[in-house]
């Protein structure tokens, strides 16, 4: 795996972990046992799907938070299976917060 792609996992599964600790408390990402995007997001989807049973509104307001598109939030419960709205809530979640990591760092290099 590139260092580029390395790094930019490790940055979304500490915001990842940031956003999720206000609900969860102990909702760490170990950076060092996720190597890539697809782990993050099983990871992510077992947590969810306890959060969807356990936490549904306090769920619904961190994805509010994220910034999550309402539209996208709606689709998924229309459209999916009960089994597969974790794992597509976590991949709106992933999506969310790769937008915002790569807006921020062109900002950083003055480009936007």
């Amino acid at each position: 795996m590139e260092k580029e792609k390395k790094s930019e996992i490790i940055e979304l599964s500490g915001i990842i972990s940031q956003n999720f600790s206000q609900l969860s408390p102990g909702f760490l990402i170990n950076k060092d046992d996720i190597k890539n995007i697809e782990e993050l997001k099983k990871y992510l989807s077992g947590k969810i799907k306890v959060l969807l049973n356990e936490k549904f509104d306090s769920l619904f307001n961190l994805l509010y938070r994220i910034d999550v598109e309402d539209k996208k939030i709606e689709e998924v419960f229309s459209k999916e299976k009960k089994d597969d709205i974790p794992g597509s809530i976590a991949n709106l979640i992933i999506e969310r917060q790769l937008q915002k990591i790569h807006y921020r760092k062109i900002y950083k290099e003055g480009n936007l």
